[in-house]
């Protein structure tokens, strides 16, 4: 699953982009369990890319990550590297997604996510093009 998203990450740093700007609005919602030590971690998308896969970025630092692409462009991110990617899943018909997954609580990390819609087609030549959307960047603690 991560190979595939390295991979997936790797063709649209490669692909000529179509837009590229925060079009998207996430949050983070961490809950902990009122007694178990375990917290849930709600993560919601909105606005991204119709029926698109969806990579969540996760590092420590903000900052500006810039992937330029040559003569195709450039995408920036608000994450200062190094951070991982994971793949979320992918959007539904409007755009939206929402996952959540259960951790230990009390983890003591500070961090900052940032999402990133990624849509592959061609052009009417046949030239393969992406759509990206990145989302805001959310800072929360675990």
């Amino acid at each position: 699953m991560k190979l595939l998203s390295t991979i997936c990450l790797v063709l649209a740093a490669a692909l000529p982009i179509s837009a590229q700007e925060t079009c998207s609005s996430l949050e983070i919602t961490p809950t902990v369990h009122p007694v178990r030590p375990l917290q849930t971690v709600t993560i919601e998308l909105e606005g991204s890319l119709p029926n698109s896969p969806v990579f969540l970025l996760v590092g420590e630092t903000l900052g500006q990550t810039k992937v330029d692409l040559r003569a195709l462009g450039i995408v920036m991110l608000d994450l200062e590297q190094p951070f991982q990617n994971y793949q979320l899943g992918l959007t539904d018909g409007t755009g939206n997604l929402a996952r959540s997954v259960t951790i230990p609580s009390d983890l003591g990390l500070a961090l900052h996510a940032q999402a990133v819609g990624l849509k592959l087609r061609r052009n009417p030549g046949g030239k393969p093009m992406a759509d990206v959307c990145v989302s805001n960047v959310v800072s929360f603690e675990l």
